[in-house]
């Protein structure tokens, strides 16, 4: 479950990084740049053993994680989008209902590894983040 303070969301298997640490650790993870997220509003990052990877950005309430695996295409609709020439899964959030659910964007970076971005903010902003991440897909 999202956790919007930031908390680890790796559990015993998980480590308090610096983002220079981080980026050290796993080489070539795309760092967003945007306005909502870049390496100037970071907050807490954390690592795990996989090399997986979550940044939260106390700003805007955005969780950023490259992890590994690829989206899971098998909920149905919606159609996946591209972004940045990779499948990608935009999942608006719900904000007012009993169980609030936040926005999510899924991008499936091939070889077995994702990006995921998590708020209770509009879609719209997941997405402008997203297309802030330096990769591109190979044509």
């Amino acid at each position: 479950m999202y956790d919007p303070a930031g908390a680890n969301p790796y559990g015993s298997d998980g480590k308090s990084v610096t983002l220079s640490e981080a980026s050290a650790d796993v080489p070539g993870i795309p760092l967003p740049n945007s306005p909502l997220a870049n390496a100037s509003n970071v907050g807490t990052v954390w690592e795990n053993s996989t090399g997986s990877i979550a940044a939260y950005y106390p700003s805007s309430g955005i969780e950023w994680m490259v992890l590994r695996g690829s989206i899971d295409m098998s909920p149905g609709p919606p159609a996946p989008q591209i972004i940045n020439g990779f499948p990608a899964l935009v999942l608006p959030g719900v904000a007012d209902t009993k169980t609030p659910r936040p926005s999510v964007v899924e991008i499936d970076l091939g070889n077995n590894r994702m990006a995921e971005l998590v708020g209770f903010t509009a879609v719209e902003n997941l997405v402008d983040v997203a297309h802030s991440l330096p990769v591109k897909a190979s044509t």
